[in-house]
Parts: structure tokens; C-alpha cells; sequence
């Protein structure tokens, strides 16, 4: 079984103002297809929160995936903060459904 972390990330859930609802979305999905939940993580849209959670996931992990922080606004800097930290990209997974 693949050991993997899901990290969502926003402003509103991890300020408790709006609940997460990617984030179980996604970790229900992955359980079904046996992923073994190591990490669950929840940061607000701070380019140093999103490049070390990734980090420190993937201590406990061989797979991780984030979800949020993928917007327009000038806070959403998800996908670069998450391309300053990883070795590798899996390019096109994020628009299978």
C-alpha cells in the first residue's frame, strides 16, 4: 500500500471560517483506491507554509497531493510554491477526472 499526504490549501478553512471540503473529497477517493493516509494537512496561502508542508510530508510519504490555492488572486501561489519544492511533476494529473 502507497503511503500518501494530502495537503489542502486556503486562507478561509485554515482560518476556520469556511470548512474544508477538498480535502476529504480527496481523501476519500484515494482510500477507495487503497492509498494508505499518512499526512493530513491544512495550511493558508503563505508561499513558506506551502513549500514546507510538501517538505515535511514527504517524510511519511511517497505521494503527495494538494489541493486549493489554485486561483487567480495574487495569494494563490499553490502551483509555484509547489513547483519550488518537488523533483517531480506528474504534468496532466490534475486535469484527469
Amino acid at each position: 500500500m502507497t503511503q500518501a499526504a494530502v495537503i489542502t490549501v486556503s486562507d478561509s478553512c485554515s482560518g476556520g471560517e469556511q470548512k474544508d471540503l477538498s480535502r476529504p473529497a480527496v481523501t476519500r477517493e484515494m482510500e477507495t483506491h487503497g492509498f494508505d493516509l499518512r499526512e493530513l494537512v491544512l495550511v493558508p496561502d503563505e508561499r513558506e507554509a506551502i513549500e514546507d508542508a510538501p517538505c515535511t510530508a514527504a517524510r511519511q510519504a511517497r505521494l503527495v497531493v494538494t489541493t486549493g490555492g489554485t486561483g487567480i488572486a495574487k495569494r494563490d501561489v499553490t502551483p509555484e510554491a509547489t513547483r519550488a519544492v518537488c523533483d517531480r511533476l506528474l504534468d496532466g494529473v490534475v486535469e484527469v477526472r
